[in-house]
């Protein structure tokens, strides 16, 4: 019956099968893992089997039973299913391992290519004496003359090891930690050059998410001296229990695996466990193979659901004894782990001790203490008075300290120890030095110094060395001491050294440096006898004094401090070793917050201080009795685990958003553990702290977290404001009928804790797009013939953040931006003003089709085939689709290219696109040129090497050459290619030159509608490239020019500017063209034809105009002096008025047929202007501003000039050129990309539809 359930007890140490005991008929079993609804604590995993006790056989107290003494409270259960997709089991025990025997096909001497695709539940823990080596697959063993090769992990790393002579080791590791997901599976690949070519060999690590690649090299190539081979043994190639040398064994499953003779040469060992029958004891791989399963191994598809404790077995039964069963209880490891209420003591009494001192004093006793006790065995307590204990509680790693008074004096004894060295350390305070010389230690030794003192006052530390009659042997005199107003750890150690005795004292400041001398003088060492401390003006603090029997002992390093400024998984891994607990960890440590100090908790505390520091998920592994942690990182921008489309089978009611605030968050403050604050407050928005409609009001939170700076306090804070305030409904649970979708049992069996779901085509009631989740735990039932999972969950799109040169969440969003106009719901090109921009741009395409979304309409091949199919990833930009082209094997140029498109000569035109290749070497994007009729002119070749595998971006600027008519763009592999030399493309365009053609395409909003932008000009471009009188035609962008003012031949365009020719004076020449909405923000370029004789000439750029009676304008007004002025003027109802006025400094000054630059901007009731050289870099910052609210309409910019009325330059030729309206912008766009199709009015909000987020 499907599925077939299966649950294991641990009995004599083996997890023995007890399904048959197993009741479900007529009830359901119900299994729950990590956190419950929003709960924000991972609760202790629950399965409550229940089992046949007829015989009393799991009735741990009935000695009739079998089990008796075998099973109890916290015997381990585990609870699978034999579903999906069969694997290699490996169980990792000793012989646990699938093996091909020897081969002469095996015997691989040279270049050597190991690949295999792993889920394993131990990847970065090996076990104790194994030298951190966890091995995966080998072809080595421990005898001499048996070893070829191994692949495994060392130290959290990836590692190759192999032999020359099959007896003596060589080895690398990579230089990077080995990146585990938190599922466990990755694939695995190194390859090892033998000769480089330089005298040497190489050695390259690569991971993959499958035995398909694309593999990425993680870390640094391994170059070594000394060209290399590998030993040609007998020794049979295993996976699993690979070798007989003592490794750690890998526990969990291999999926495939492969071995290559050479670096990507042929295939001589390829084993696809997940294509085997179940069960089978051996077969046949494709490189003809045969593989044997041993020990424990197995082909299995079972899929462990719980690996539990047995908590509880309770026996009932029916009065009549004809039913006894047992209602068992199992619950994860954080069932038992709650249970311990002790703290673990200090970072320093724990780790002291660990460092076997002769004699160790902590002073962590209660204020009601005596004396100071000690925890080495036969150390007696210390004598003390004038001490006042738990004083002082500000040193990080440890508990509180006494204050030692003026008169307070310590003695201890020390027991007998070897001679010849000593180490005393301690940590000490000291607000002020005294101002008079006082001793603050004295040891008494057994060497030829007898006793070693230490004195103290303002600006001088003396350290002493004395023989038995007092007289001084030695001394370090350190002057201006800088270690007053910190906690610093106190040293002083003295060790034989030939025939003297080296004496060294030092002050080191706790967390940072300090101050340290040595001396020696001539005599021998002995041992500590006996130590005396003194209290000294100054607000003493003193503790932890230990003596050790040798010199610069560590046992206090980092511990001083509480290990502050550990990363969340190192502190976990730290945590993990000196408790022996078992956790597994996933993420990337320098990504993640420095932990503060380690004070005094319970082990789960200390592991939850974690989990709240960084923001990830503590929880409970899945398939062995053991935690894991999964950081913030790994759910950010992660790929889903699962995918579900709402109208197929599987997906189950209630698939209900919640609109509840439980969780809304929009007042954060974070406080540091003993330190600073940092808040977050979201001030507009819908979920603002607003009052309602504006907001929802104030939602606040404090979070007390163990940070290590205050510096972190501000950024989580605003993490938290943004998981807290995430937009949209919140989906709390999907339930998902497994049974109802077996296809996708493999997806639905990886899900775990921090995975991310995603539903999509969702209804047209619910909000368009995909619904994007993250689980935060599960519930799953069965019942015969049935098998539900209901997923906790909490929204996926905060986890959504900026990635650099990502196509999606790697753009950053304009402060503000609107529609400038009204659209229809069938529009393709919007008018946007931006309040701070612009937005990048580029021209639209002049080729079609450029990302295959439905088909390949206007692209044909030449030398050979092309299809349509989906782009392999990863990909490095927005689209899902390819053009696929095929080489035919015999054409020189085989290509894939577009219709040919209209062109202009002289005119300057960008090729850009991505490519990808099958193999490494050169292709192209190239661009053909044609004449009238079609005949072929000429081509523009644009090669580019790519990588295999690896998308390539192509980009080259051409000018149309004379005479070309037409061009088409042509995706080329040239030279006769082979056919396996194939080539994707994706996103290829011919386009006029200008802007960043690779920041294209990219999806916005606007009202709900998603839209993709695939192109964005200014609103109004003009290069002026034609020549046409009178009048000024049509812009390359924009609407018609309407001239007005003189005749009609007075306005005209000459092949590359546009010119008013003002054959009198004060009657101005004016062009105007309409644009959207009355706020501009306009640059020309405006010349004359001669100097200014008898009066100014004035020429402007116009913006918000409706004619030449109702306009601004930025007027240049060129004196006789050549002196340049810019002012901002209007006119209404004809009358002209100057709001502002500036003097442009030389030496810009007027010249004939020199072009200036007018930048002229008026948003809302604010005029604005600058001007310089257009050869010239702009300058930024405004000239001359004024405000002004007498015209609100006119849709219009354009170019006006007049001669003033003393002006003598008969027949003055004006010239413009390099027009553009840089605000608003035209988008180009393809409408309802989310099935949302609605018109949209002028002032609609425009954003980017995946803003980029700044992570933590």
């Amino acid at each position: 019956m499907w599925p077939d359930l299966r649950a294991d007890l641990m009995i004599d140490g083996v997890m023995t099968n007890i399904t048959h005991h197993l009741r479900t008929k007529g009830g359901a079993l119900v299994n729950s893992r990590g956190r419950r609804a929003s709960g924000d604590r991972t609760d202790a995993g629950d399965c409550r089997p229940v089992l046949n006790n007829k015989d009393g056989l799991y009735s741990p107290e009935n000695p009739r039973s079998p089990l008796f003494g075998k099973i109890g409270r916290n015997t381990p259960f585990r609870l699978s299913v034999n579903v999906g997709t069969p694997a290699l089991e490996l169980p990792g025990n000793i012989g646990d391992h699938a093996s091909t025997p020897d081969d002469a096909t095996l015997d691989i001497t040279g270049d050597l290519d190991v690949r295999v695709d792993s889920t394993l539940a131990n990847w970065l823990r090996p076990a104790v004496g194994t030298n951190g080596i966890a091995e995966l697959m080998a072809k080595m063993s421990f005898a001499a003359g048996t070893k070829s090769w191994l692949i495994g992990t060392r130290n959290n790393s990836l590692y190759f090891r192999w032999s020359q002579d099959g007896t003596n080791n060589l080895d690398a590791t990579s230089t990077v930690p080995l990146p585990v997901p938190a599922s466990g599976r990755i694939a695995l690949r190194v390859i090892l050059d033998v000769d480089n070519g330089a005298g040497g060999r190489t050695l390259k690590f690569y991971t993959a998410t499958s035995l398909a690649g694309p593999w990425t090299q993680l870390g640094a190539s391994i170059v070594q001296a000394g060209t290399t081979s590998i030993f040609n043994s007998t020794t049979a190639l295993k996976i699993g229990d690979a070798s007989d040398i003592g490794l750690t064994r890998p526990f969990g499953r291999v999926h495939k695996a492969e071995i290559r003779n050479g670096i990507d040469g042929a295939i001589v060992a390829s084993p696809d466990f997940t294509a085997q029958t179940i069960g089978a004891p051996s077969f046949v791989d494709s490189s003809g193979r045969t593989w044997t399963m041993n020990g424990g191994t197995r082909i299995s598809n079972r899929r462990t659901r719980a690996a539990y404790e047995m908590s509880a077995l309770p026996t009932r039964w029916h009065v009549s004894g004809k039913d006894v069963w047992v209602p068992a209880e199992s619950a994860g490891i954080l069932r038992r782990l709650r249970q311990g209420k002790k703290p673990l003591q200090s970072t320093l009494r724990r780790r002291v001790p660990s460092y076997s001192p002769t004699a160790y004093w902590p002073f962590e006793e209660g204020r009601g203490a005596t004396q100071p006790s000690s925890p080495i065995a036969g150390v007696r307590s210390m004598t003390v008075s004038g001490v006042e204990f738990a004083s002082d509680d500000s040193l990080g790693g440890s508990g509180p300290l006494p204050a030692w008074s003026e008169d307070a004096e310590g003695r201890g004894l020390i027991p007998t120890a070897p001679t010849g060295a000593w180490h005393l350390e301690c940590v000490m305070r000291l607000d002020t030095m005294p101002t008079s010389l006082n001793s603050l230690f004295e040891i008494n030794t057994t060497g030829t110094a007898k006793k070693y003192t230490v004195r103290i006052q303002t600006n001088n530390v003396q350290v002493r060395a004395l023989d038995e009659d007092g007289a001084e042997l030695a001394l370090i005199n350190i002057t201006a001491p800088e270690f007053t107003g910190r906690w610093n750890r106190f040293i002083l150690w003295g060790q034989q050294q030939g025939g003297n005795v080296q004496m060294h004292v030092a002050w080191i400041g706790v967390g940072i440096t300090g101050v340290a001398s040595d001396t020696t003088f001539a005599g021998t060492e002995g041992r500590v006898s006996s130590v005396r401390v003194f209290g000294v003006p100054g607000n003493l603090r003193l503790g932890h004094l230990a003596v050790f029997p040798t010199t610069n002992t560590l046992a206090f390093d980092r511990a001083d401090d509480g290990f502050a400024g550990e990363a969340t998984s190192q502190r976990l891994e730290r945590l993990r070793t000196e408790l022996n607990l078992p956790i597994l960890l996933s993420g990337t440590p320098e990504a993640q917050p420095l932990m503060g100090a380690q004070r005094p908790q319970t082990p789960l505390t200390l592991l939850e201080q974690c989990e709240d520091a960084d923001g990830g998920f503590l929880y409970e592994d899945r398939d062995a009795l053991a935690l894991r942690y999964r950081d913030r990182v790994s759910m950010e921008n992660q790929a889903p685990a699962l995918v579900l489309d709402y109208e197929a089978p599987g997906l189950a009611d209630p698939l209900e958003p919640v609109p509840d605030d439980r969780l809304a968050r929009n007042d954060i403050t974070v406080r540091r553990t003993n330190g600073g604050e940092g808040y977050a407050v979201l001030e507009e928005g819908a979920l603002s702290v607003q009052d309602p409609p504006a907001g929802i009001g104030p939602y606040d939170e404090a979070y007390d977290l163990n940070l290590f700076s205050d510096d972190q306090t501000e950024p989580i804070a605003y993490w938290r404001l943004h998981l807290g305030t995430a937009p949209g409904p919140r989906y709390t649970s999907v339930r998902v009928m497994v049974h109802r979708a077996k296809s996708q049992v493999d997806q639905i069996l990886a899900v775990d804790v921090g995975d991310k779901i995603v539903i999509r085509n969702p209804p047209v009631w619910l909000p368009p797009g995909d619904i994007e989740l993250i689980v935060q735990g599960y519930e799953e039932t069965f019942t015969e013939g049935t098998w539900d999972i209901v997923f906790n969950c909490a929204p996926g799109a905060p986890w959504n953040v900026g990635v650099v040169e990502d196509p999606v969440f790697g753009r950053v969003d304009t402060d503000g931006s609107e529609l400038a106009a009204a659209v229809d719901a069938d529009d393709t090109t919007l008018s946007v003003f931006t309040e701070l921009g612009p937005w990048t741009t580029a021209y639209p395409s002049l080729t079609a089709n450029p990302a295959f979304e439905e088909d390949l309409t206007g692209w044909s091949s030449l030398g050979g085939v092309q299809v349509r199919v989906p782009a392999p990833l990863p990909v490095p930009f927005d689209g899902d689709w390819s053009l696929f082209f095929v080489p035919d094997g015999v054409s020189q140029f085989p290509n894939s290219g577009t219709d040919q498109v209209p062109v202009v000569p002289g005119r300057q035109y960008v090729a850009s696109g991505w490519l990808r290749c099958s193999v490494t070497r050169s292709v192209a994007l190239n661009v053909n040129w044609f004449a009238s009729g079609g005949a072929y002119q000429a081509t523009d070749a644009n090669d580019v090497p790519v990588i295999t595998g690896v998308w390539q971006w192509f980009e080259k600027t051409i000018t149309a050459p004379v005479g070309a008519v037409t061009a088409n763009l042509a995706a080329t592999v040239a030279d006769f290619p082979p056919t396996t030399d194939v080539l994707w493309v994706h996103q290829a365009t011919l386009r006029p030159a200008g802007g960043l053609p690779q920041d294209f395409p990219f999806p916005i909003k606007a009202s709900g509608e998603e839209m993709k932008v695939w192109a964005i000009t200014s609103g109004v471009v003009d290069t002026f490239t034609r020549t046409t009188t009178p009048g000024w035609g049509t812009p390359d962008i924009g609407s018609a020019w309407v001239s007005s003012g003189g005749a009609g031949g007075d306005h005209f365009t000459q092949g590359s500017e546009a010119a008013h020719q003002l054959t009198n004076v004060d009657v101005a020449r004016l062009d105007l063209t309409p644009v959207a909405g009355p706020d501009h923000d306009v640059q020309a370029d405006i010349a004359t034809g001669a100097l200014a004789a008898g009066g100014p000439q004035l020429v402007s750029v116009v913006a918000r105009a409706t004619d030449d009676a109702s306009l601004y304008m930025a007027q240049l007004s060129f004196s006789t002096t050549q002196v340049i002025t810019l002012t901002l003027r209007k006119r209404l109802a004809g009358v002209e008025t100057q709001l502002a006025t500036y003097t442009v400094p030389a030496p810009l000054t007027h010249s004939a047929f020199a072009f200036y630059r007018v930048r002229f901007q008026v948003i809302g009731n604010q005029l604005r202007a600058r001007v310089w050289s257009a050869s010239a870099p702009d300058p930024r910052g405004w000239q001359v501003t004024a405000t002004d609210a007498s015209l609100t309409a006119g849709g219009n910019i354009g170019l006006r000039s007049v001669r003033q009325t003393a002006n003598s330059n008969a027949n003055l030729i004006a010239s413009f050129d390099n027009v553009q309206l840089l605000n608003p912008q035209k988008f180009t766009v393809e409408r309802s990309v989310n099935e949302v199709a609605k018109s949209h009015g002028a002032g609609t909000d425009v954003r980017l539809a995946y803003p980029t987020i700044v992570a933590l």
